[in-house]
């Protein structure tokens, strides 16, 4: 691979002071332009990766690098999130939600 743009050295996740555990050790590396998808079953920690990588929320070890900087560290995260990553939220609505909206 190339080198990674986006990069999850040893990302660790934990909840309820250690108790929970949601992300255990992820390394991931994700080169400019390459596509991926995250699948996986409910509960997963699919979400959870997602917001690790986006710096939604902050790792309870390990580092996320873009560029070879460790964002929040060495990158600003407004500049991070504004220029280069997107989100998209969805929610599950009734019918009767949609047709009230």
């Amino acid at each position: 691979m190339t080198d990674s743009t986006l990069e999850a050295r040893c990302v660790y996740k934990n909840y309820d002071d250690g108790r929970i555990e949601a992300l255990p050790g992820m390394n991931l590396s994700i080169a400019a332009g390459e596509y991926m998808a995250i699948t996986g079953p409910t509960e997963g920690d699919k979400s959870t990766l997602r917001y690790m990588l986006g710096r939604l929320d902050s790792p309870t070890s390990g580092e996320v690098l873009f560029r070879n900087g460790d964002l929040g560290k060495s990158i600003s995260l407004d500049t991070y999130r504004s220029r280069n990553v997107g989100f998209v939220f969805s929610c599950i609505s009734s019918d009767a939600d949609i047709a009230r909206n």
